[in-house]
């Protein structure tokens, strides 16, 4: 499988100004900075892990109010965020909005 992501993107997602750099772990390693308070800084996976946290548990919340959903709460995130995995961010999110906006 080829890699979706490479040294030197930049992109910019909720208003977050991000950029991949180099790594320095091993060939091949990329780095994700965001810019925060007028500087880049390392995105660390504990922000990964709070962002999982906190949005499985409010679709998990959600379901009492729309228990109609054939997928809903911790699934329903789960299965985007392998859809993520899968196929990239971007249409995962947007699959996401789409959703939203019915």
């Amino acid at each position: 499988m080829s890699r979706r992501w490479s040294a030197g993107k930049e992109l910019r997602v909720s208003g977050l100004p991000l950029r991949t750099r180099q790594g320095d772990k091993f060939p091949g390693d990329l780095r994700l900075d965001g810019y925060i308070e007028g500087a880049w800084v390392p995105v660390k996976m504990e922000l990964a892990f709070a962002l999982c946290d906190f949005f499985a548990e409010n679709e998990d919340e959600m379901r009492r109010y729309r228990s109609y959903w054939r997928q809903n709460g911790q699934r329903y995130f789960m299965a985007a965020c392998v859809d993520a995995i899968r196929d990239g961010w971007e249409p995962a999110a947007a699959k996401i909005e789409r959703q939203r906006a019915r």
